[in-house]
Order: structure tokens, then C-alpha cells, then sequence
């Protein structure tokens, strides 16, 4: 059983008398069988009255995770309601604007945008043309819901050098976290050593894209989470580094120049160049000089079988034999000696292109 208190008033249609109070303890089958009498007797509907949580349930949506149904028995031959308000707010709230509502012709009501593991107070108000009756309220505590996962196959695609297409698949509700109400698309530069991020607001569950406008020149990271009808955020993507393909294009154009080796490599073929040259020399000079005193042997023998049989003149002619070879050997260095100064002067203007 319960205890009630019972006031009523006289009213003459200018002034208001004296309340007249009474308490009474009556079982909850009693009280309805009050208020019934009393609807019945002016027109209104029956009052829902949820007693121990008997004649009024909540359980948790099948298809949406912050949603939760509420439940009530109406007897399916009463028609003295055309409308059912389920009036629903927070339990510790003390403000009138957080006093939602939701309408419908049914015996049942489903509760969008609620918090995850939040205790909520709950009324049933039926309704006719007459009026509405407010009925008892009663507690249903919310479900505990998981993060949103964070949306997949997120693609950037580059427009212009001042705006960027951001793609991704939409994400679709589950009882398992709450439902998104759209996304958020974070943007942090790389303008400042510590750069704030810009949130950007996209609304619709079904969105699947959004321009974002750049500065030129700078780089940016981006990251993408759902958002819920409470404000809260699901989880994030994976950072993504964006760089305008413009930022990697020199301005200036490069000249072709020919290749030129270095000066280490270019002295050592100088050295080989002459070193072979004057190899090439003295092995022509050593090979002329060879054949010219073979040579002059052997006008010297024949010369000396002739002075024999003269007998006199010998000794000038080997005076004349000596003054031709050192002839010879004169012309022999004289040669070599121009060869020289020619592969100085060549070098010399190789070194100087």
C-alpha cells in the first residue's frame, strides 16, 4: 500500500477558498480505480500509472544503440486516447527545456539521442480531444554504448592548389554504439610550430563528402571522426599528411650543361697522355738513331777495307766517320727535344679549356 494526500479547493468563478487536505493509504489497485473514475466521469483517458515497473518497461532499441523503446499496457479496447506524449528527462536535471517529448498513437515509443549509461525519468500523458492525464513517472537507465568507429576508405583528392575532396563511406547505426548524426573533419597546418586544429562540421548520416578550402604553399594533416547527436565524437581515423603536388615543382627551369670530369681525373689523362707521347718518341728517335749507326758501321768498315789498300788516307777518314756520328746525335736530341716543347704547348691548351 501507499500514502496519499488528497487536496481540493472551492472555486465560485472570482476567488479560490481554502485548501481541504486529506492523507490516505490505499493500494496502488484502488488509486488507478480513483483516477479511472474520475477520467471517466469528465471525458479524459485513463491514466498510465507505472506501479514497481509492472505496467510500463523500457528496453534497448534493436536497431539503434542510443535509442531506447518504452512500453506500457493500454488495453487494445480503450479507446478514450487518440495520442500518447511520453515525456522523458534527465534524472538529476532540475531545468524545464531538458523535458523532452515524443508522440505517437501506439502503446509504445521509441526514445532517440540518448547518453550512453544515463539514467532517465519517464512519463506516459494520454491524450483525446478533451485533454491530456499525466501519468507516474518511472526510471529506465540507458545501455552502455561503445565509440563509434571511425569511418573506412577515406580518400583525398587533390582539386587545385586551394581545395581538397575528402571521401569516405558512410557509417551505418548499430546497437553497439550511438547513432552518428555526421562527421567531423579535423585540419591541423603546418603554418605555426604548434598549430591549432579546425574543426569542420559535416551533417547527415548518409554523407559521403565534403570540399575543404586551402591556403597555397603549406601542409596539412587530416583526420576523420563520426559525430553523435550529443556532440560527442567517435573514434579517429589515422593521420593523414597531405602535400600539394605544387610544393614539389621547382620554379626555375634546369639548364642542361655538359659533364665535365673532375680535375683530379683530368690532370691524371693529361700525365698518361704525355707520358705516352714521349714513350712513342724515344722509341722512334732510339730506333732512327739505331739504324743510322748500323748504318754508318758499315760505311765505316767499308771505308776502313779501302784505306788498307790506299794506305794513306786512313786517318782522315776516321776523323770524318766521328764528325757524322756526333752529326747524328745532334739531329737525334734536336728532334726529340721539338717533340717535347710540342707536347708542353698542347698541354698547355688542354689545361686551359
Amino acid at each position: 500500500s501507499r500514502t496519499y494526500q488528497f487536496c481540493s479547493r472551492l472555486y465560485d468563478g472570482l476567488f479560490y477558498g481554502p485548501d481541504f487536505c486529506r492523507i490516505y493509504r490505499l493500494p496502488p489497485a484502488v488509486f488507478a480505480d480513483i483516477f479511472d473514475d474520475i477520467s471517466s466521469d469528465s471525458g479524459l483517458p485513463r491514466a498510465v500509472l507505472c506501479h514497481e515497473g509492472k505496467e510500463c518497461r523500457c528496453e534497448p532499441s534493436y536497431e539503434f544503440g542510443d535509442a531506447m523503446r518504452v512500453t506500457w499496457d493500454w488495453p487494445a479496447d480503450d479507446q478514450s486516447a487518440d495520442e500518447f506524449i511520453v515525456h522523458y528527462t534527465l534524472s538529476d536535471s532540475i531545468f524545464p527545456e531538458d523535458d523532452r517529448l515524443v508522440i505517437t498513437d501506439e502503446a509504445f515509443a521509441d526514445l532517440p539521442s540518448l547518453r550512453s549509461n544515463t539514467t532517465y525519468h519517464i512519463m506516459i500523458e494520454p491524450r483525446n480531444k478533451m485533454g491530456g492525464v499525466e501519468g507516474s513517472w518511472f526510471n529506465c537507465t540507458t545501455p552502455i554504448l561503445g565509440q563509434i568507429p571511425a569511418p573506412t576508405g577515406i580518400m583525398y583528392e587533390e582539386l587545385n592548389a586551394t581545395a581538397i575532396r575528402v571521401s569516405w563511406n558512410p557509417i551505418h547505426p548499430n546497437p553497439r554504439w550511438s547513432t552518428p548524426v555526421g562527421y567531423v573533419i579535423q585540419v591541423q597546418s603546418s603554418s605555426t610550430s604548434v598549430a591549432s586544429v579546425k574543426d569542420i562540421l559535416v551533417d547527415g548520416i548518409s554523407t559521403t563528402s565534403y570540399i575543404v578550402t586551402l591556403q597555397p604553399n603549406m601542409l596539412y594533416t587530416f583526420q576523420m571522426a563520426a559525430r553523435s547527436s550529443t556532440g560527442d565524437l567517435g573514434q579517429r581515423s589515422s593521420p593523414y599528411l597531405f602535400a600539394p603536388s605544387h610544393i614539389n615543382k621547382p620554379d626555375r627551369i634546369d639548364v642542361k650543361r655538359p659533364r665535365t670530369s673532375p680535375k683530379s681525373n683530368r690532370e691524371g689523362i693529361l700525365i698518361a697522355i704525355v707520358l705516352v707521347v714521349g714513350l712513342l718518341t724515344l722509341c722512334f728517335g732510339g730506333i732512327c738513331a739505331h739504324l743510322r749507326l748500323k748504318r754508318r758501321k758499315l760505311e765505316m768498315s767499308m771505308h776502313a777495307n779501302a784505306a788498307k789498300n790506299r794506305g794513306t788516307d786512313t786517318p782522315r777518314n776516321n776523323n770524318t766517320n766521328v764528325r757524322n756520328y756526333i752529326f747524328l746525335s745532334y739531329k737525334v736530341l734536336l728532334f726529340l727535344s721539338e717533340e717535347f716543347l710540342k707536347i708542353l704547348s698542347n698541354l698547355n691548351q688542354f689545361k686551359a679549356i
